[in-house]
This record gives structure tokens, C-alpha cells and sequence, in this order.
């Protein structure tokens, strides 16, 4: 089975035959031009697509066109989706300081039990932050050393223990 990591989220369409603006956090800049796919999230798959062009517009954008995507509909389609990489395709430089791929994971608090499932783990200037999906709330949680119990790869499952009072502040 494929792992992923999200590069980034498809924000705007550009011109009428399909183009595409996608944002990505500097982390993944040098990143988007080697990859010759990309997996467009349309809930709940991940769509294979190939790139026929990438282009740096700033830091963090990029003007892309994927393959079978060639017109204004299908491109407003894709609209907001989150746009992922498969790990086997990503150069180890780019790999050597990722956590691991938490993605399907049970989440379960010392204090509150179960918060739901790792929907996926963010990159954000500073740190990465676990977004669990739960059966009503979402929430973005630090992925940092000291919230972290245990990490049970057999039972796919992820314990934490979050300061006391942390949802609260949610």
C-alpha cells in the first residue's frame, strides 16, 4: 500500500484549458518540480495524475497542469483539494527529518481516550502537527517528542498525552 505526504492544496484555477495553482510551504519547494505525479485528494480516494507541467510562480506556488485535466470544469473540480506525494517517489533529502507516516493511525489521550484517526501530518514553519479526525470535531495537535507515549505500529496505534486543559482552549 502507498504512503503519502501532503505537498500541499490545489487553490485556484488559471486560464481556461485546466490550469492549476497549487500552495505548498517552503519545505517542499525544491520538491513539487522533480515529481512527475501528483495525488489529488477527492475524498476519501487519493487520484493518480501526471504532470505535464510544473512552473515556480513564488516561494511556496506553483503553476501546474495534470494529465486529463484540460478544461475549466475539471480543473474548478480540484478546486481546495489537498495534493499529496507518494513517499516511494520522494528523494531521501527530502524524507531524512519526516516523521513517520502516522496516516490511518487510532488516537487515543491519557486523558480524554479516544480522539479519532491521523487524517494526515502537516507541515507547518516551525513543526509538524497531527490532524486527527474524529466522529465530530477535527483538531490540529503538535507532533512533538514529549506528547507522544507510545507509537504501536502492529495495532496502528498512536497514545499521547496532551497537557491538561489543551482542549479546552480549542
Amino acid at each position: 500500500m502507498l504512503s503519502f505526504i501532503k505537498t500541499g492544496v490545489i487553490t485556484r484555477t488559471r486560464g481556461k484549458d485546466g490550469g492549476l495553482v497549487m500552495e505548498t510551504t517552503t519545505d517542499y519547494a525544491g520538491l513539487i518540480p522533480r515529481l512527475r505525479a501528483l495525488f489529488v485528494e477527492i475524498k476519501p480516494d487519493k487520484v493518480p495524475y501526471l504532470t505535464t507541467k510544473i512552473h515556480q510562480q513564488s516561494a511556496t506556488s506553483f503553476f501546474i497542469r495534470l494529465e486529463g485535466i484540460d478544461n475549466m470544469d475539471k480543473a474548478t473540480r480540484l478546486k481546495g483539494c489537498d495534493v499529496y506525494a507518494a513517499t516511494k517517489d520522494i528523494p531521501d533529502e527530502f524524507l531524512k527529518n519526516r516523521p513517520p507516516d502516522l496516516t490511518g493511525y487510532q488516537v487515543t489521550d491519557r486523558h480524554e481516550g479516544l480522539l479519532g484517526k491521523v487524517a494526515a501530518i502537516e507541515s507547518f514553519p516551525g513543526q509538524d502537527m497531527l490532524h486527527i479526525a474524529g466522529d465530530k470535531k477535527e483538531w490540529l495537535v503538535p507532533f512533538v517528542e514529549a506528547y507522544i507515549v507510545k507509537i504501536e505500529p502492529e495495532k496502528k496505534l498512536l497514545t499521547l498525552e496532551l497537557p491538561e486543559g489543551f482542549f479546552d482552549m480549542l
